[in-house]
C-alpha cells in the first residue's frame, strides 16, 4: 500500500499535474486579496470589510469556497481518470499482476491511494485559500475547516465511479462521459422534482420518490454535507446513503470485474 500511494503522489508531481492546482488556487488568493481595492459602500454599513459583508449577507463565501473546492474535485477526477485504464493496459496488466498481493489488494490499494493524494491535495489548497480570507478579511468560521473533508467525501464518491467505468471498458473517454451522463442525470431529475406539483400527477411523484431511493444524487449529498458543516437542518439524509450504498457497490463491481477479467 505505502508503495501504491508513494507512485501515485510521485507520477502527479512527475506529469506536473501540482502545477494546475497551483495556478488555481493562485488565482483564488489574488482574487481574495483584490477585493481590499473595490470600494464597498453600503447604506447604514458604513465602509465595511469583506469579513463584514460576509457575515451580514449570512456567509456566502462560504458557498463560493465550497465551489472552489468542488472544482477542484473535477479537476481531480479528470486528471486520475486514465489511471485504471493506463494500469490495465495489455502489457502493463502483467507488470502489476506479477506482483505477489492479490487483484482486491491491488485495486483497492490503487483506488485509495489515488483519494489519499488528491485529498491531500484539496487540503492543502483549501487551507491555503482559508489563510488567505482569514489573514486578509478576518473570516474566521470553523464551517469552512469542515466542508474541505466533506468535499473529500464527495470526490470518493466521483472517482469511485470513475474508477469503476475505467475498470469496465479500459478506456478514459468511457470514464469521462460515464460521470457526464450521471452529472447530466442529476440536473434532469432535479429539474423534474420542480416541476412535478405542477403536472399533478400521482404516476409522476412516485416516480420521483422511487428515483430518489436508487439514483445516486451526489448534488444533494453535497448540499447535505454544507448544511452539516454550517449546522442547518437537514430534511433527510436518504440522498446521503443512497450516495454511500451506490458507491459501496460500484465498489464492489469493480473489485468483481477485475478479478474475473483476463488481462
Amino acid at each position: 500500500m505505502r508503495g501504491i500511494l508513494h507512485d501515485t503522489a510521485n507520477e502527479l508531481l512527475t506529469r506536473k499535474l501540482y502545477w494546475v492546482f497551483v495556478i488555481i488556487t493562485g488565482l483564488a488568493i489574488l482574487a481574495i486579496m483584490g477585493v481590499d481595492n473595490i470600494d464597498l459602500k453600503f447604506q447604514g454599513m458604513g465602509d465595511p470589510n469583506l469579513g463584514e459583508l460576509n457575515e451580514a449577507f449570512g456567509n456566502p463565501m462560504l458557498i463560493g469556497f465550497y465551489s472552489f473546492l468542488g472544482f477542484l474535485g473535477i479537476i481531480a477526477f479528470l486528471a486520475s481518470a486514465n489511471v485504471f485504464p493506463g494500469m490495465l493496459e495489455r502489457g502493463r496488466a502483467e507488470f502489476y499482476f506479477s506482483k505477489p498481493v492479490t487483484r482486491t489488494f491491488l485495486y483497492l490499494s490503487k483506488f485509495f491511494s489515488i483519494w489519499l493524494v488528491y485529498s491531500a491535495v484539496l487540503v492543502i489548497c483549501g487551507l491555503s485559500v482559508y489563510m488567505a480570507l482569514w489573514f486578509f478579511h478576518s473570516i474566521s468560521d470553523s464551517s469552512f475547516l469542515l466542508v474541505i473533508p466533506f468535499s473529500s467525501i464527495l470526490l470518493l464518491f466521483w472517482l469511485a465511479l470513475s474508477a469503476f467505468a475505467g475498470i469496465w471498458r479500459r478506456s478514459t473517454v468511457f470514464a469521462i462521459i460515464v460521470v457526464l451522463l450521471v452529472r447530466i442525470g442529476e440536473t434532469v431529475v432535479s429539474a423534474i422534482q420542480q416541476i412535478t406539483p405542477l403536472l399533478e400527477s400521482d404516476t409522476m411523484v412516485k416516480a420521483i420518490e422511487l428515483s430518489e431511493k436508487i439514483y445516486p444524487r451526489f448534488d444533494k449529498s453535497s448540499d447535505i454535507l454544507l448544511n452539516l458543516a454550517t449546522g442547518a437542518r437537514v430534511d433527510s439524509f436518504l440522498p446521503l446513503w443512497v450516495a454511500i450504498i451506490f458507491t459501496l457497490v460500484i465498489i464492489l463491481l469493480s473489485i468483481w470485474k477485475i478479478r474475473r477479467t483476463d488481462y
